[in-house]
């Protein structure tokens, strides 16, 4: 009897899908609805339904492509895992304090065990690992095996790597055509690419080539793939589908978070040499930001977004000498309202921010704190970087040092030791 009532609160819920707006009173009302069926039964009740509500919830967010009430969806989401928390003290995603986060760095080709267990006790005790390789890329298969024995020790952590695409790269993304294909296969995309344009599934094609991909595209790659596409319908499913197969694919050998370059693409050494950024045009930089936000509650992949507040297009590269953006207003504006943008979106799974080295003008000081404040957790840059060594704790007329700024934060993981002169 319980299960059919609260297949019929589903009913109910669902039902507001048809309207256009993010109703917070009626999330409000239909939490409080299924909360008063579920409080007096067993656990293993209250699991039961739990689940087959996420799982409805999962089934909407892949299937529903038109996403009109996407808002209204992930608002509901976020707020049953928060009702589901009052009755059972597992966290479903990991809780984090300010500390320093592991670095581990792998070799292409020799037995990553004897690093593990060496670490075993700092792996027990830490809440993040950060994984590198040395000069060559890992296989996927590597990475999995390396991910997998961290997780044995430590089932409750986050695992980071700079795998973005392109030739940022620490492990090759697909070693066969079989693990891309799969991803094409998936419903998520199926259900897109019903919808798209001859000419945009050709494109996608073209850009997610069994036959020649082995890594993930660059973000630049994927933007002039995007450009290129004539509907706007088209467009927002390939930027989807673009999302997905990013994080599903970093889920596929269990790491859990992607960083997501966000610093608008004006000709930063940095950035844009290395075909990182998406675009200059705000706007569109969002849409992407939607995408992956969608793939993120699909694939339960934790994005943060960085560099934050941005390079700017003539500065240095910040692993070679101090940034120093505090000139150019007008600029870091628009770059922090992308990034503002991105923890504005709302979404169940954690949010983050990497706060890049630099000096920005004292002006953007209130804004800076204030957007930081929105983000669940905040990451530096490296700060075992030579440049970092020397700008820390020096004053500059009318400017503040980033990572000086947000050092004494209490959500703050604290990047070090991994030997990053050179981006890639």
């Amino acid at each position: 009897m319980m299960f059919l009532k609260v297949i019929s609160t589903l009913i109910l819920f669902f039902s507001f899908f048809q309207i256009s707006y993010a109703d917070t009173q009626r999330v409000d009302s239909i939490l409080n609805r299924i909360d008063s069926l579920i409080s007096q039964k067993t656990d293993e009740e209250k699991r039961i339904n739990y689940d087959f509500l996420f799982s409805q919830i999962h089934s909407q967010l892949i299937g529903d492509i038109t996403g009109k009430n996407i808002d209204t969806l992930l608002e509901f989401k976020k707020e049953l895992e928060n009702q589901k928390s009052q009755y059972f003290t597992e966290n479903t995603w990991i809780e984090v304090s300010t500390h320093n986060t592991l670095s581990l760095t792998f070799i292409h080709g020799q037995d990553p065990l004897p690093i593990i267990r060496n670490n075993a006790e700092r792996i027990r005790n830490t809440r993040s690992v950060f994984l590198f390789r040395w000069t060559e890329n890992l296989l996927g298969d590597e990475m999995m095996s390396i991910t997998k024995e961290i997780k044995k020790i430590n089932s409750n952590i986050l695992l980071f790597t700079d795998q973005e695409g392109g030739e940022i790269t620490r492990y090759v993304d697909f070693p066969t055509m079989d693990e891309l294909q799969s991803l094409l296969e998936s419903d998520f995309v199926t259900y897109r690419l019903q919808s798209m344009s001859w000419e945009s599934r050709k494109v996608l094609f073209s850009v997610f080539d069994t036959y020649k991909l082995y890594y993930y595209p660059s973000l630049e790659s994927i933007w002039n793939a995007y450009n290129s596409i004539s509907d706007e319908d088209s467009k927002k499913y390939f930027l989807e589908i673009s999302a997905y197969i990013r994080l599903a694919s970093i889920r596929s050998v269990w790491l859990n978070t992607y960083g997501l370059i966000l610093d608008l693409d004006y000709g930063n050494p940095v950035i844009s040499w290395y075909a990182r950024s998406f675009s200059k045009d705000l706007w569109e930089y969002q849409k992407l930001v939607d995408a992956f936000i969608l793939a993120s509650e699909v694939t339960s992949v934790s994005v943060y977004a960085k560099h934050f507040p941005w390079h700017w297009k003539w500065a240095v590269d910040s692993h070679k000498a101090v940034l120093d953006i505090s000139s150019f207003p007008e600029y870091t504006q628009a770059n922090m309202n992308l990034f503002e943008y991105f923890l504005w979106r709302v979404s169940s799974v954690k949010k983050w921010i990497m706060v890049g080295h630099m000096y920005v003008w004292d002006d953007f000081l209130e804004a800076f704190n204030r957007i930081l404040d929105t983000a669940d957790y905040i990451l530096t840059d490296d700060l075992s970087m030579q440049w970092y060594q020397l700008a820390t704790g020096n004053d500059k007329n009318n400017s503040f040092f980033t990572t000086d700024t947000i050092i004494n934060r209490k959500n703050l993981i604290k990047l070090w030791n991994t030997q990053s002169d050179d981006i890639k």
